[in-house]
């Protein structure tokens, strides 16, 4: 079976970039044929390349809404389907949920849109909302299957888009840590390092997380919480302004973006997440499955990772002294409690977030519409 993936960013690898990368190596092993098509020339193309997986580059798809660039970019893909011919059509993300949908009307392939959040709908105007609302329920139509990554995005398709039950179907992300080192991290009674994995662009809310960081360690006499960044985007410059103002330079490291952040979550305390809006974020999964607590925003699917008091803390958006609060229980915990933190997230993950669920789930559904 021949499967094109389409993804609106190239020039970075989140949550989304990761979930596709997964889906085409599982596919890949399964003798299964697979290319990407995503927008622009950025790192992901790289990325994909080195494992092996054909992807081509889509100028025209831009991530802001433009209407000339848009109506080239449905284009430019429909003639890239009529070429290559695939038996199902997986579009992942807002953006090319629309150019991707309105590209391969009327030619016969299978579609499959993934949602990895809503986020362009709730971060929106309620004009524009309302817009997008009856953009993706009347794309709905045209879709055969419509694949959310989280109980959260479902309920939501549902009650809000308004989207028909029989479209939809629940497959979570799903990470896999064969690879991953074992913990190097020993206990300290004077340092709780925290990593974050994010990007410095909505939805993401980094500058809470370091007020609350901030917070947290004023409160603190002894033990003093670091937090690492990893990720770019174009409000880190706000981001490092802020950790001078509040003199957290010895606090707060930008380590930028890297490949290989897995391999360094052994060597941390703690995981945190701060976002105005998510799906069911794969750097969270990765954690889990790395074995550290989770202090992340209580959005979306983010619920259904993080069980209260068990393997982490939520806040509420924007939440600086509650944020500020978690951090300092988190850090307070002695070494068997901590433990019980890391042992319980590991098994959330290894009970529902393993790549293999998320992958045979996927193919069914690949599958079931190739043979209709």
């Amino acid at each position: 079976m021949k499967i094109v993936q389409l993804i609106t960013r190239s020039d970075t690898v989140g949550g989304a970039q990761a979930h596709v990368q997964l889906l085409c190596q599982q596919l890949l092993q399964d003798k299964h044929q697979v290319q990407v098509f995503a927008g622009g020339e950025g790192i992901f193309h790289q990325q994909l390349s080195e494992q092996g997986i054909s992807s081509l580059p889509i100028l025209e798809l831009k991530r802001n809404l433009s209407p000339i660039s848009d109506f080239k970019a449905i284009l430019a893909i429909r003639r890239l389907l009529k070429k290559e011919r695939p038996a199902v059509f997986a579009i992942h993300s807002a953006k090319s949920g629309l150019i991707g949908r309105l590209a391969a009307l009327n030619l016969g392939v299978k579609v499959v849109y993934t949602v990895h959040g809503w986020s362009h709908i709730k971060s929106a105007s309620k004009l524009s909302a309302a817009v997008y609302k009856v953009l993706d329920r009347a794309l709905s139509v045209v879709t055969d299957e419509i694949i959310c990554v989280s109980q959260s995005d479902l309920d939501y398709a549902h009650d809000v888009v308004k989207i028909s039950p029989e479209k939809t179907h629940l497959v979570f992300n799903g990470c896999n840590i064969p690879d991953l080192p074992k913990s190097t991290r020993h206990f300290s009674e004077q340092v709780f390092k925290l990593i974050s994995v994010t990007r410095f662009q909505a939805p993401k809310d980094n500058l809470t997380l370091i007020k609350a960081l901030h917070a947290a360690n004023v409160q603190s006499e002894s033990k003093k919480a670091h937090v690492d960044f990893y990720g770019e985007g174009e409000e880190l410059g706000e981001a490092k302004k802020l950790v001078r103002e509040l003199g957290l330079d010895h606090l707060v490291h930008f380590k930028g973006f890297n490949n290989n952040v897995t391999e360094l979550y052994g060597t941390y305390d703690c995981f945190i997440l701060s976002s105005l809006s998510e799906g069911l974020p794969m750097s969270i999964i990765e954690a889990m499955a790395s074995h550290l607590p989770i202090l992340a925003t209580d959005v979306g699917g983010i619920k259904e990772l993080v069980s209260e008091g068990e393997n982490g803390l939520m806040f509420k958006p924007g939440g600086v002294s509650q944020l500020s609060e978690a951090i300092g229980y988190m850090m307070n915990l002695n070494k068997e409690e901590l433990h019980k933190f890391k042992k319980q997230s590991f098994k959330k993950y290894h009970d529902k977030f393993t790549v293999q669920d998320m992958y045979l789930k996927t193919k069914n559904l690949y599958t079931m519409r190739n043979e209709c």
